[in-house]
């Protein structure tokens, strides 16, 4: 994947496309020359943010507010635990508690992975 041109195409800075992942900055410049291979699930959200944002539904989902309750909501709907939940969208299962409580600010990459859940 030509992830120099994949940012590119969708106007985005080194700097916003590694955050949408949950990279750095030069980390991403690291991916686009090839000195850095994503792992299994950043690819997943690389795969997922190109049909949402080549959708048009981007700026509808970056504008969403996600509640701690809405998370909560949405685990007990799909009938999982914490843990379940954590691996699914893949964070950890303390950060995954710190978010369902309201204790942190969700990453837009999380947001992503919620979204499409």
């Amino acid at each position: 994947m030509d992830y120099k041109k994949w940012r590119l195409d969708r106007g985005l800075t080194q700097t916003e496309a590694a955050r949408l992942i949950g990279l750095t900055g030069p980390s991403w410049g690291s991916l686009e020359r090839g000195d850095k291979k994503l792992q299994p699930g950043e690819l997943d959200v690389i795969r997922a943010l190109t049909v949402v944002y080549d959708s048009g539904e981007w700026d509808e989902l970056n504008a969403k507010v996600i509640r701690p309750a809405d998370i909560q909501a949405w685990r007990r709907k799909a009938g999982k635990t914490q843990m379940e939940a954590s691996k699914m969208i893949g964070c950890s299962d303390a950060q995954y508690c710190v978010m369902e409580n309201g204790k942190k600010v969700i990453s837009d990459r999380y947001r992503l992975a919620l979204a499409l859940l």
